[in-house]
């Protein structure tokens, strides 16, 4: 579960709100397209996959269909980080924005698909 990564964490040493700053709403949009775009090269590779497989090879399919699924969750985790991120830095709360967990949840995710790549292009 990626929600329980994102709960606020007072940032030691201040009782003032943050300032709303331009630059923070403008960066949130810019890491929030950067994880969209990856999710597209993810949905692309895995729309290839399950387009050029020779005949009707189930392992290729599946594996297509998996790509396309890492990459739906890639698209879940930015709008989900993108509107919790936009909501701290609407209500000027001092906490951390960041997220330590759910990027390194993605990349063993996506380890996992690759290494399934591995399994199959080995066994075949």
């Amino acid at each position: 579960c990626l929600a329980c990564c994102c709960v606020p964490v007072r940032v030691p040493g201040g009782h003032a709100s943050r300032k709303l700053d331009p630059k923070a709403v403008m960066a949130n949009e810019r890491t929030c397209l950067h994880w969209m775009h990856i999710a597209m090269l993810l949905g692309g590779v895995g729309v290839g996959i399950m387009r050029f497989a020779q005949g009707t090879r189930t392992a290729a399919l599946a594996y297509g269909g998996g790509m396309c699924v890492v990459a739906l969750v890639f698209i879940w985790y930015a709008l989900y980080v993108y509107f919790w991120r936009s909501a701290m830095i609407q209500s000027r709360a001092d906490v951390r924005w960041d997220d330590p967990t759910g990027p390194t949840v993605l990349s063993v995710v996506l380890i996992v698909a690759m290494t399934a790549n591995l399994a199959i292009k080995l066994t075949a």
